[in-house]
């Protein structure tokens, strides 16, 4: 048996390290074609649009005094409405204070090319809404403090190689929702701090090569959900600390290629639920301590090649749940130390050819529950 045993679970690390490294070769492949795709089109946006933001200026700078002069005693519930078509080269810049109960809403095609920059703070209360498509080439940056209970909804659909940038501290219960489909080249980068209760929703399919990357502190009592499906190569980074009783939520299919990288510490009661199927060649990556009490939930089927990496130390008290069939070929490696009173729980059927190793210390009252079938040449090693 040993001797049978041992060749299996050399073919098996030979067909699963194959397997592993053929994933990491193809995914960082697509990481870097995505980066240098977007990289390419952000430069050729930017040099596209500082010639047209040049001539807009020299027209427009008469057109904005006038602006100014009527509008200087508007200071609270204002209702702005673009009804028009935005066709190309278009520049919008806020530099003055929008105070409270102020209403934004875009209904007309935004086609090319255009410029969204908001300079000044947004302090309470106020209503953005895009409900027209969002075509080509468009950058909405956000460069001012986000205060409180605002609402930023989009509606229509983003379609090629748009750029979102929140350059400023997101502070209190403020409310972000994409409701349309995200197709292809999208690059969503928050770089300030996100501090509490606020709802970030995606209700629309993502299709090919984005990229979101939330690079600031989130701080407490945030929810993340993904509601549609996420198709093709994406790119999920989060290398901000995630400090306490944040909510992620992934309800909708990821298919292929995917790479989920968390570098940040996670720090107390944070709750993770992957509730749709997970089904080719995807990487999940966490980098960081998890520290406390964090629950970590699998509810969906994992079915080919995926690799699963928990490279930093888990502390005290947290639990892993896996209710999904296990089927073929994963590998799961656990490379920090687990510290105290972890829960470690597999409750459906491991069926042929899975790795699992736990390379870390176990120090002191962990719990490993392994409650179903396991079927074929499964490999348990414990190397601490």
């Amino acid at each position: 048996m040993f001797s049978q045993d041992i060749g299996n679970v050399n073919n098996m690390f030979s067909q699963d390290i194959g397997n592993v490294n053929n994933m990491f070769s193809q995914d960082i492949g697509n990481v870097n074609n995505m980066f240098s795709q977007d990289i390419g089109n952000v430069n050729n946006m930017f040099s596209q649009d500082i010639g047209n933001v040049n001539n807009m200026f020299s027209q427009d700078i008469g057109n904005v005094n006038n602006m100014f002069s009527q509008d200087i005693g508007n200071k609270q519930n204002n209702v702005f409405i673009i009804e028009t078509p935005i066709t190309q080269s278009d520049v919008f810049i806020i530099e003055t204070p929008i105070t409270q109960n102020d209403v934004f809403i875009i209904e007309t095609p935004i086609t090319q090319s255009n410029v969204f920059i908001i300079e000044t703070p947004i302090t309470q209360n106020n209503v953005f809404i895009i409900e027209t498509p969002i075509t080509q080439n468009n950058v909405f940056i956000i460069e001012t403090p986000i205060t409180q209970n605002n609402v930023f909804i989009i509606e229509t659909p983003i379609t090629q190689n748009n750029v979102f940038i929140i350059e400023t501290p997101i502070t209190q219960s403020d409310v972000f929702i994409i409701e349309t489909p995200i197709t292809q080249n999208d690059v969503f980068i928050i770089e300030t701090p996100i501090t509490e209760n606020d709802v970030f929703i995606i209700e629309t399919p993502i299709t090919q090569s984005n990229v979101f990357i939330i690079e600031t502190p989130i701080t407490q009592s945030n929810v993340f959900i993904i509601e549609t499906p996420i198709t093709q190569s994406d790119v999920f980074i989060i290398e901000t600390p995630i400090t306490q009783n944040d909510v992620f939520i992934i309800e909708t299919p990821i298919t292929q290629n995917d790479v989920f990288i968390i570098e940040t510490p996670t720090t107390d009661n944070d709750v993770f639920i992957i509730e749709t199927p997970i089904t080719q060649n995807d990487v999940f990556i966490i980098e960081t301590p998890i520290t406390q009490s964090d629950v970590f939930i699998i509810e969906t089927p994992i079915t080919e090649n995926d690799v699963f990496i928990i490279e930093t130390p888990i502390t005290q008290s947290d639990v892993f749940i896996i209710e999904t069939p296990i089927t073929e070929n994963d590998v799961f490696i656990i490379e920090t130390p687990i510290t105290q009173s972890d829960v470690f729980i597999i409750e459906t059927p491991i069926t042929e050819n899975d790795v699992f190793i736990i390379e870390t210390p176990i120090t002191q009252s962990d719990v490993f529950i392994i409650e179903t079938p396991i079927t074929e040449n499964d490999v348990f090693i414990i190397e601490t």
